[in-house]
């Protein structure tokens, strides 16, 4: 039976003629691979794709290399389990190119049921890039650092200092940056064909690349470390500068983000599934990032914008986050290169920034778990100058640190990110050497 509220954008719906909460898992020949509960009345595909039942909240068993294509669902992986949010629905997923194959243990189906808690769901899907307890011994804590690795009230102090000047100049250049790039793009216009190419690859590169920019500013308002004064902290880091880059200007994200800080993986976690199932394989890592790159992700965060218009729950929410973007094609038509939004802000938003988006956010915390020890729940990676000064600026690089105490402003990050380390908090082999030697590790 078709749900009319999230539906299957491809293949078919069946009335299964039973009962909700019901699983049923067939493998590509049609034979029953998992759990118990066959419906009578159960059509299968003349092509004998896997059909994947779910109800709302369940936990299913998959084995496919194949997305699934349930609107909120999140891609199954073969011998872990999936999240599907539908009601009584049946998707048929695409056969896979390969031969289907098993490799491990089936899990036992009561491990799938949907009385399923949290703790149950944490240790099945997280922890596969987390180091092993014995690699990480305890920390006692140090003349500047509580056990938990959070600093004393004195060295608190300290590093709890705002730079209101400094960003206020961070502010000044990220809004002023896409100025600077698209000028520097309508100039090699008039350049040799050989130089032309290259200039607008750099522009696109760094465009996208400065959404990550613009949005540390906001994340920082959104810890209200931005300005010390908070009416100003409001109006630029969330008002405007989050209402320019796809957002509505409210205080949603700091309402959703504290819940991150507050237990991360824990059962409020909003990037649960973002950051769970790693490693994955290497052709379901592809797709993702496929994904990303040739826009599907960027369609599929920019399209409930423009639903809610039509929804009266969500409608003002929609208008302020599209009002955002009216104005910065504005913008770009006032000063006569109407075209530079499509060019220079929609494209590399929905392209380049959603892979870079992804990995950044895998960086942070991709294959952790929860733990009331930050250093199993987020990564430390080693800063070079391009991820300090180009890609992550604003010391947001140092995301352990920012775990630690989110209470610290960015500027100061690598101060407490070196106290952590000369106190023993981080300890020898638990820091990646590179951004690229960490990607490696996400797929096998």
């Amino acid at each position: 039976r078709r749900s009319k509220r999230d539906g299957c954008s491809r293949g078919r719906g069946y009335d299964l003629g039973v009962k909700p909460r019901s699983y049923f898992l067939f493998d590509r020949t049609g034979q029953q691979a998992a759990n118990d509960v066959v419906p009578e009345t159960e059509e299968h595909h003349e092509r004998h794709e896997l059909l994947l039942a779910g109800t709302c909240g369940a936990w299913t068993l998959c084995w496919t290399e194949r997305a699934c294509e349930f609107r909120d669902a999140v891609e199954p992986h073969r011998h872990h389990y999936v999240s599907c949010i539908t009601c009584e629905i049946v998707c048929n997923i695409p056969t896979m190119d390969t031969p289907f194959t098993s490799t491990g243990t089936l899990r036992p189906a009561m491990s799938v049921s949907p009385e399923m808690d949290h703790d149950d769901r944490v240790a099945h899907f997280t922890g596969g890039l987390a180091p092993r307890a014995a690699s990480i011994p305890p920390f006692e804590g140090s003349d500047r650092l509580r056990s938990d690795g959070r600093p004393k009230p004195e060295f608190r102090a300290e590093l709890r200092r705002i730079p209101n000047a400094r960003n206020m100049l961070y502010a000044v250049i990220a809004l002023g940056l896409p100025f600077a790039y698209t000028w520097l793009a309508v100039t090699a216009g008039a350049w040799p064909l050989v130089a032309i190419i290259p200039t607008w690859i750099f522009v696109f590169v760094m465009m996208g690349s400065w959404f990550q920019r613009a949005l540390t500013l906001h994340h920082e308002a959104a810890h209200r470390l931005l300005f010390s004064n908070r009416r100003w902290n409001d109006l630029i880091g969330e008002k405007l500068i989050g209402w320019l880059v796809f957002g509505d200007g409210g205080n949603g994200y700091r309402l959703v983000h504290t819940q991150h800080h507050r237990d991360e993986f824990g059962e409020k976690e909003p990037d649960f599934l973002l950051y769970s199932l790693y490693p994955v394989e290497k052709a379901s890592l592809r797709r993702k990032l496929v994904r990303d790159a040739v826009g599907i992700s960027g369609y599929k965060n920019l399209k409930p914008a423009f639903v809610g218009l039509f929804k009266s729950a969500r409608r003002m929410r929609a208008i302020r986050y599209l009002s955002g973007q009216l104005f910065v094609f504005s913008v770009f038509a006032v000063f006569g290169v109407w075209w530079a939004y499509f060019l220079l802000w929609l494209l590399p938003w929905a392209t380049y920034f959603r892979v870079f988006n992804r990995l950044r956010a895998l960086a942070e915390h991709g294959g952790m778990t929860r733990s009331p020890d930050r250093r199993f729940t987020t990564h430390d990676i080693k800063q070079g100058f391009l991820a300090k000064y180009v890609f992550l600026s604003q010391g947001i690089g140092f995301h352990l640190a920012h775990h630690v105490d989110s209470g610290i402003p960015m500027s100061n990050l690598a101060k407490l990110h070196a106290a952590l380390e000369e106190d023993g908090y981080i300890v020898p082999g638990m820091t990646q050497s590179s951004y690229w030697s960490f990607f490696r590790t996400l797929s096998q």
